[in-house]
């Protein structure tokens, strides 16, 4: 009696193996090894495309969070993509007006402000800096503002 190995392939289907066939069985170990090869090729290949940000025909270096590596490379065009990756779809006058503080204080004093001071001297509640940055004011409005990554943001 001829035994059958099921094989699910989800998606898109399934195969059906003839478990009585030693070359068959040699084939499929084969293929699997081929496709782990290739998954982890195709892997790397996709963790170096995502620590560059294409924008404006310019290649923007990122870190592995997706902070901008270099605080001289944002524009606001940068920063744009960036609040799109964030789930933001526009940035408005709101917004800008957070990230401009972000930028000024950290080119005075090399460091994102506290949180507090943020709020203060924005005029700006800690809910509606969560409302437009849902990810957050150092995850989410530091990197769009082209901060470097706060410490302590995990």
């Amino acid at each position: 009696m001829t035994q059958w190995i099921f094989i699910d392939c989800n998606p898109p289907g399934m195969v059906f193996l003839n478990r009585g066939s030693a070359p068959l069985l040699s084939c499929l170990q084969d293929m699997i090894f081929s496709i782990e090869q290739e998954l982890l090729t195709n892997a790397a290949e996709v963790f170096v495309h995502m620590s560059n940000l294409a924008v404006g025909g310019r290649e923007i270096e990122l870190d592995e969070d997706g902070f901008l590596v270099d605080f001289e490379d944002w524009t606001e065009d940068v920063a744009g993509v960036l609040a799109s990756k964030e789930e933001i779809d526009e940035l408005t006058e709101r917004h800008w007006r957070v990230v401009q503080y972000l930028r000024d204080y950290y080119k005075e004093f090399q460091v994102a402000p506290m949180i507090r001071k943020l709020c203060k001297d924005t005029g700006l509640t800690l809910k509606q800096i969560y409302d437009l940055f849902p990810a957050g004011p150092a995850r989410g409005a530091c990197k769009i503002a082209g901060l470097p990554k706060p410490a302590g943001c995990v």
